[in-house]
């Protein structure tokens, strides 16, 4: 994520840009596929939902202040309008830096790395108690067994992805796959986050009391919604994307 907020900061091109969003994004993804499990597996039983619900609503939070510092922003001319908010980032990330070397390791990868001793401290630690508790003592012997079990059981990634077929067929990952990244993709292409990225010209043409375009803006999004339930989220999307053309394109004159 460091690389690529720092490609997008000092872009001064398209595919500058382009490659620096790549590299964030499959930093960002690596961060929320590896920041869950750690949290489960270094956290009380009776916390762990409750911090599944703290991430969301920190995620959430994340978002709505990275859209109005943009918004406060665009006020401003020049560079310094887009590379100010893709750099305050950086806070965030000094700040997990700073962290990460006093967390504690996962108790389950030590297991695994066979580390034994480490990971029954750590468990104790988290509870509050003595290695020698017994409630400890049975956490380790499950997280032992787990990992035996899963190392002695298991299956190379050619043999996840492609499956087998007749009497050795398995879970069908793929389709699972397929399914999982197709309502994430649904998301996305439905026009969701740019009808978010146009909210901010509706704040401006609000506070300018621009009745004009307010009356055009409504009829476009009277547009979106009645193509929406003719066409689907394809079209919407499509329109969506090209109201906030025609806006862009009305700002950038004056």
């Amino acid at each position: 994520m460091s690389v690529g907020a720092i490609l997008q900061c000092t872009a001064y091109s398209v595919p500058h840009m382009i490659v620096g969003r790549i590299v964030a994004g499959i930093g960002n993804g690596m961060n929320t596929a590896t920041a869950p499990p750690w949290q489960s597996e270094t956290s009380q039983a009776a916390w762990r939902g409750k911090l599944i619900v703290i991430e969301l609503i920190m995620n959430i939070a994340g978002f709505s202040l990275s859209n109005w510092v943009t918004f406060g922003f665009s006020f401003l001319p020049g560079g310094v309008a887009w590379r100010v908010p893709l750099a305050l980032q950086f806070i965030f990330i000094v700040i997990l830096y700073a962290t990460v070397p006093w967390l504690p390791e996962s108790p389950r990868w030590l297991v695994m790395k066979g580390r034994f001793d480490e990971a029954e401290q750590i468990l104790a630690d988290l509870e509050g108690t003595e290695k020698e508790d017994p409630y400890i003592q049975t956490q380790l012997s499950e997280i032992k067994f787990a990992a035996d079990y899963e190392r002695d059981h298991a299956v190379r990634i050619r043999d996840l992805v492609r499956g087998k077929k007749g009497d050795q067929a398995g879970t069908c990952t793929m389709r699972r796959l397929i399914l999982g990244m197709g309502a994430q993709f649904m998301q996305q292409f439905s026009g969701l986050f740019e009808w978010w990225r146009v909210r901010p010209c509706i704040r401006i043409l609000t506070i300018t009391r621009n009745q004009r375009y307010l009356i055009l803006f409504a009829d476009g999004i009277d547009r979106i919604c009645r193509i929406q339930q003719h066409h689907g989220s394809s079209a919407r999307c499509r329109q969506q994307c090209e109201l906030s053309a025609l806006l862009d394109h009305r700002y950038s004159q004056c």
